[in-house]
Order: structure tokens, then sequence, then C-alpha cells
């Protein structure tokens, strides 16, 4: 029993001087956290906020748009459109043709760009897009409810667990008895005949 305690002792002091498993094994790990947790620490604090946008008086979709929840829409005429773009009183414009004006590309201009191209995708179809309920959620989550921070967390403790899995193979290969090329071929012809 003193024997593995000794061995125990050298492996881990033999561990703790080799810079580079330190590093890989505790300090970039931790790194890593640290950036984790300052890139992502509020990615899920985000809330959407109403999305202003302009139509032209002879959109045709204009009482659709209306009715989403999430969009606050005025009609807008051509001259004051360059000004409250500019302003960024409006993220986007929608002409009578449904073709969409921006001044920068954000995530609310995904949001207003994705809505008015399912309602000519569905107007391209023949059907009446005043029958598409935007606020309707048609999938139902059971995952569970985990934030961003903490599963990327746990991804960096499976990160520990591999690094330390490196280690002790390494250790298990080093402290490996000393087998020459004819015991290894013994070895290797009865596995050879055991074959099923």
């Amino acid at each position: 029993m003193k024997a593995i305690w000794h061995n125990t002792k050298y492996m881990f002091l033999q561990t703790i001087r080799d810079r580079g498993a330190i590093f890989w094994m505790m300090l970039y790990p931790l790194l890593l956290s640290l950036f984790f947790y300052l890139a992502l620490g509020s990615l899920d604090e985000v809330e959407l906020e109403n999305i202003n946008i302009g139509v032209s008086k002879d959109y045709p979709m204009k009482d659709i748009l209306q009715d989403i929840n999430i969009l606050n829409v005025s009609e807008i005429e051509d001259d004051d459109l360059k000004t409250k773009l500019d302003g960024k009183m409006l993220v986007a414009y929608i002409n009578k043709d449904g073709d969409m004006t921006i001044k920068d590309n954000s995530f609310s201009v995904g949001i207003v760009k994705s809505i008015v191209d399912q309602i000519k995708q569905t107007t391209s179809l023949g059907q009446d897009a005043r029958y598409i309920d935007f606020n309707a959620n048609y999938i139902k989550d059971n995952s569970i409810q985990i934030s961003s921070l903490k599963y990327y967390m746990f991804t960096l403790i499976a990160m520990f667990s591999v690094y330390g899995y490196f280690n002790s193979v390494e250790l298990f290969s080093r402290y490996q008895a000393n087998i020459d090329d004819l015991e290894q071929g013994l070895i290797q012809h009865r596995l050879r005949k055991q074959r099923l």
C-alpha cells in the first residue's frame, strides 16, 4: 500500500512539473470559461422590442402587418422616407409592390424580411395572406430549459474530463510493463487463435 501512495505522489508531482499539462488541463479551460462568460454572458437576456416599419399607402397587405403584435406600422410618404430611415425612426420601409428599403442590416430587419417574404410566398401560391396567423406557435418545446451560458460551462466541464482522461492514458502507458518483441508476438498469436 505504501508503494501505491509513493507512485501516486510521484505521478502527481511529475504532472504538476509539466508546464504543458498544467496549461492544457487547468489554465486553458479556465481562460476559455472566462472568454465564454464575457462573450456569451448576456446571450439569454435578449428581449424583442417592437419594430417600427413604414409602409406605402398603396401597399395592399398593410392591414396584415398591423395585426402582428411585434410590428408598429405607420404610413409614410416617399419624401419623409429618407429622413426617417437616416434618423433610425424606422427599421424598414415597404413600398406598394412589397419591396423593402432598409438603412442598415440588423436582427429586426431579418424579422421584417421573413414576414414580408412569407406574405409574398402565400400570395404567389394563390392563397389569401390575410388568413396567416403570425402570432401562432406551431412548435411545442419539450427541451430542458437551460441557459446558453450554463450549456457552455457544462461543455467546459466535459473538456476538463477529456483532458484528464488523456493524462491518465499517458500515465498508464508510461507505467506499462516492458514487453520485448518475442512476448508481443506470442500475445498476438494467442489472440489470433481465439478469434470468433
